[in-house]
């Protein structure tokens, strides 16, 4: 019943509790009791961390929304597939109304509605079942409703079932960036910002929310009609365009004048509940806020730039990686935002793999040591860490594996004479942490390295004690230095280890291993929650592209946003250190 099984997509437990609260709603229950389901819900949503790995750290009553009640239920949700509360709650409502409240426009009772006047009970076949009823003209014959009815319903069909997926950031970039460049070629935009979840620089984006700055919005979207990538316009307008791409994704695009662009990005960047709480705030100030402006007294104010909306709130500006109402606010008020890690911040990055040949426990790399430090060199760096997987343990002696690592480092060191790149090499490798703690390696493969950045690649079936026992051991030695993707997971895919994150997180301190933020887009892996958490530790962290190829080291800008959402300043990132610091630190 409800889909409710273990280890819920973040999407999936939010759904569960839009149906709790839907539920709710149809048996009138109190008004707060609803929303509080909703923000919760919203709040879950748009989580980059897992739900999983917010349980496991002990915070579910931190994520905004969720109090004593609601986060047992979540807790018997994750430890056992099921909450017998919930299951209550909808027993008697026909649950094909539960897929209908997935269509734009389609509240609660509106779906009830539908679902008891249609006989729609089960959820895979309610949205097929309805539309065609929409299609035989039935909708509109029913008390309350009408052929426009119809015709949102329909288009509203036709967007869920044009697929709703989460998608990882280059994937929503790879979409935008066709869109956008057609839209410049219009001459018709001075800026364009891609919007939501996509700028907060959430792991997985749902939606594509595109603002275009111009004087000209007809003639704008005019031009946008005759995009060729348009697979079906859903609707049409000079201020809004709502189309499925030809990847089947949609996209929205919203015009808006360069007087109130800075109002617009503002809004439709959210959060939903640090917009809510900035409403609250603007309401005590008897202020009213838009997309448009803030009105107080009658009068509209249009603000060109968020710097200006903010501080006409009494905040310091509030980078849009921070909009998750989980203080930010209450930090802008007092002067105490962080001053975040940028881009231009990163001077190395110490975990990437190389196409030297050698019989390695998983995949080379593609590149070269001379293609790796050339795009090095481009990035402005003044070090890389080459750390190829370790050798395979089956088919090779300790003797034939440390032959390995003595013939890989041999070529390193030719390519390094022979290359007249500035930037300097750390000779590292990724070790296994194998099931039981010990690691892929002996001590004397361990000798021939300058670090090691120790990972699990197997065995995600652990319990929380056994994964936790099994990284402390892998710590041990200290040529460990860095712990990589530390929880495994696999965005939209697989699920990370539960580890005790206090433990662990003190005993990287102790030793001063750092924790990576993998920049990996599938993995984006120490997930953002958990780096706020390692900040508040004091636990020294380190943003890896983990790169199979030298133009992935580009993506070290999916990391940063990481560190970013986690409130991580340049002071608490390994690679923003100069060259003679990291040696200095991997040396101790």
């Amino acid at each position: 019943m409800l889909g409710m099984k273990k280890g819920m997509s973040n999407k999936e437990v939010a759904d569960l509790l839009e149906m709790v609260a839907a539920a709710f709603e149809i048996k009138d229950e109190d008004f707060f009791r609803v929303r509080a389901y909703k923000n919760a819900a919203a709040s879950i949503e748009h989580l980059s961390s897992q739900l999983k790995d917010v349980w496991d750290a002990d915070k579910l009553e931190e994520i905004p929304g969720v109090g004593p009640s609601l986060a047992q239920h979540l807790d018997e949700l994750i430890r056992t597939g099921r909450v017998k509360h919930f299951e209550q709650e909808v027993k008697g409502l026909p649950l094909g109304m539960f897929e209908l409240m997935k269509l734009e426009g389609v509240g609660a009772k509106t779906a009830y509605k539908l679902a008891s006047e249609f006989d729609l009970k089960d959820e895979k076949t309610a949205i097929d079942k309805l539309r065609k009823q929409v299609l035989a003209g039935k909708i509109k014959k029913l008390q309350g409703f009408g052929e426009k009815t119809e015709d949102e319903l329909l288009k509203a069909i036709g967007s869920v079932q044009s697929g709703s997926d989460r998608l990882l950031l280059p994937e929503v970039e790879a979409i935008a960036e066709e869109v956008v460049e057609y839209l410049r070629s219009s001459g018709l935009c001075e800026k364009i910002e891609v919007l939501g979840s996509f700028r907060r620089r959430v792991a997985t984006v749902g939606d594509i929310d595109l603002a275009v700055m111009t004087d000209k919005p007809t003639e704008l979207m005019e031009y946008l009609l005759k995009f060729k990538g348009i697979k079906k316009v859903l609707s049409t307008g000079s201020k809004t365009t709502m189309f499925i791409h030809s990847s089947g994704r949609q996209v929205d695009v919203k015009t808006q004048s360069k007087d109130r662009w800075g109002s617009m990005l503002q809004h439709y960047t959210g959060s939903k509940l640090h917009n809510i709480h900035l409403r609250k705030l603007a309401l005590e100030k008897k202020m009213s806020l838009s997309e448009h402006g803030i009105k107080k007294g009658g009068k509209l104010f249009k603000y060109a730039g968020e710097n200006e909306f903010y501080e006409a709130l009494g905040l310091k500006y509030i980078p849009p990686e921070l909009r998750e109402d989980s203080g930010e606010i209450e930090a802008s008020i007092k002067g105490r935002l962080p001053d975040l890690v940028e881009l231009k911040d990163i001077k190395g990055d110490l975990h990437m793999h190389t196409n030297i040949e050698i019989e390695t426990s998983h995949d080379m790399g593609a590149s070269s040591v001379s293609e790796l430090l050339n795009m090095a060199e481009s990035l402005g760096y003044e070090y890389i860490g080459l750390s190829d997987h370790n050798p395979k343990m089956k088919g090779l002696s300790e003797v034939a594996r440390i032959k390995v690592v003595k013939k890989r480092n041999e070529a390193i060191d030719k390519e390094i004479a022979s290359s007249e790149s500035s930037v300097k090499i750390f000779k590292g490798m990724e070790v296994d942490i194998r099931p039981d703690g010990r690691l892929a390696v002996s001590d004397e493969v361990l000798g021939l390295l300058d670090y090691a950045v120790v990972s699990i690649h197997a065995s995600f079936r652990q319990s929380k004690e056994e994964a936790t026992e099994r990284v402390l051991r892998a710590f041990d030695h200290p040529r460990v230095k860095i712990f990589g993707h530390p929880t495994g997971r696999m965005l939209n895919k697989r699920e990370g280890l539960d580890y005790d994150w206090e433990r662990v997180f003190e005993e990287c301190r102790r030793k001063r291993i750092a924790v990576e933020i993998n920049s990996s887009p599938e993995r984006l892996d120490l997930p953002d929650m958990l780096v706020r958490q390692a900040v508040k530790t004091g636990v020294l962290l380190v943003i890896n592209t983990d790169a199979h190829e030298a133009s992935s080291m580009k993506g070290m800008r999916y990391g940063v946003g990481v560190a970013r959402r986690g409130w991580a300043e340049a002071s608490n990132i390994i690679n923003t250190w100069p060259y003679k610091r990291v040696e200095k630190w991997i040396e101790s």
